[in-house]
């Protein structure tokens, strides 16, 4: 039983020329667009206003507690983590 082809329409421009409304020459110059904020102010940041003499310097803050384990309980963990590399090891090695 012989089958009939489909229909494929024609195109309707010219091979080799682009679709409408897709491509638009410009004049070849192009234009930095503008900054949407500066970085940097035009002027130097102002001077801090000097101390009078007779006045304490702010203390330091106190310094703050980093999280995580006591070294009470850190060391002796890393300490059993490098008894276990070195075990791995040790038997890679042998067999």
């Amino acid at each position: 039983v012989p089958v009939a082809a489909p229909h494929i329409p024609a195109p309707a421009t010219p091979p080799g020329t682009p679709p409408s409304g897709t491509y638009r020459p410009t004049s070849g110059s192009w234009q930095q667009p503008p900054a949407t904020r500066p970085y940097t102010s035009p002027q130097p940041p102002a001077a801090a206003p000097p101390v009078p003499p007779g006045v304490p310097e702010p203390a330091a803050p106190v310094a703050v507690r980093r999280p995580g384990p006591p070294a009470k309980v850190a060391v002796p963990v890393l300490v059993v983590a490098l008894l276990c590399i070195a075990f791995g090891i040790w038997a890679l090695t042998v067999s």
